[in-house]
C-alpha cells in the first residue's frame, strides 16, 4: 500500500501488486475481496500491477518510486 495524492481527501490508498503468474485479476475482483475483509476506508482506491518492486540497496521496497508511478498512471 502506498499513498496516492487526492484533491478531496489529501491522500488515498493505492495497492501495488506484483504478479507471480501470467493471469492478472481484475481490479473489481480485488476490490470485492478487500471489501469483505477490510474497513471501507482501507480498501484501495487505485491499483497498479508491476513486474517487480523497486528495491533499495538493502532490499527494502521504494514506496516513493511506486507512489510517483500512480501520478503518471
Amino acid at each position: 500500500m502506498v499513498g496516492v495524492a487526492s484533491a478531496f481527501w489529501g491522500e488515498e490508498a493505492g495497492a501495488v501488486i506484483c504478479l507471480a503468474g501470467t493471469a492478472a485479476p481484475e481490479p473489481e475482483e480485488l476490490r470485492a475481496f478487500c471489501r469483505e475483509r477490510l474497513a471501507a476506508f482501507k480498501v484501495p482506491a487505485y491499483w497498479l500491477f508491476v513486474d517487480s518492486f523497486p528495491l533499495t540497496a538493502t532490499g527494502k521496497v521504494r514506496k516513493d518510486v511506486l507512489s510517483a508511478r500512480f501520478a503518471v498512471a
